[in-house]
């Protein structure tokens, strides 16, 4: 066993001596005796290994990046529209009186006053008959700042939102683009 091993040894050292390196004149020389089809079969699989390396270490994960973005994209849409379609659904744990001596449009324009959202523009002949008002903004608010303008239309004046949309424009930032509200009670000065 021993004798194998060290024969083994030999036979490795012989190679490593010189005898089979791959200097530019001995790589020449092996090219050299190949045929023109072994050169493009040889060119085509470096060619080949060539573009799948560009492939795994460049483009994919720039591929990744922008499935991911799109997928993140994707669930803070479907977050909003959730969230928000449940928010008149929530009741507050402090059951008090709306108010309901103040018109829909006005009620609209202090709570978006107190919640700092800018550009308001109440429709208000949307459909009168079923006291309801839409609402879109010029201006882009904060997400936290419609989730208080909810809030406050729902608890303080008895305003619901029946249906919004909301066009996000950066982290937390929105357009409302079309907001439905309506009162289930009506107010002593709503038409």
């Amino acid at each position: 066993m021993k004798e194998k091993i060290q024969a083994l040894m030999q036979k490795l050292s012989s190679v490593s001596s010189g005898k089979f390196s791959l200097s530019g004149a001995n790589l020449k020389k092996g090219l050299s005796h190949k045929t023109s089809r072994e050169k493009v079969i040889l060119a085509v699989g470096i060619t080949i290994a060539v573009f799948m390396f560009l492939f795994v270490v460049g483009i994919r994960p720039k591929l990744n990046q922008l499935k991911n973005a799109q997928l993140s994209l994707d669930r803070a849409k479907s977050g909003y529209n959730y969230i928000l379609q449940n928010a008149s659904r929530v009741s507050p744990q402090d059951v008090t009186r709306p108010d309901l001596g103040r018109r829909m449009e006005e009620c609209v324009v202090i709570a978006a006053r107190n919640n700092k959202i800018k550009g308001v523009n109440v429709i208000s002949d949307y459909n009168k008959e079923k006291n309801k008002v839409k609402v879109q903004t010029d201006e882009a608010a904060s997400y936290i700042s419609v989730m208080n303008f909810v809030t406050e239309l729902e608890n303080r004046f008895g305003v619901t939102v029946d249906q919004i949309t909301l066009d996000k424009q950066g982290d937390g930032i929105v357009y409302i683009s079309n907001m439905i509200l309506v009162r289930l009670d009506k107010g002593e000065y709503d038409d």
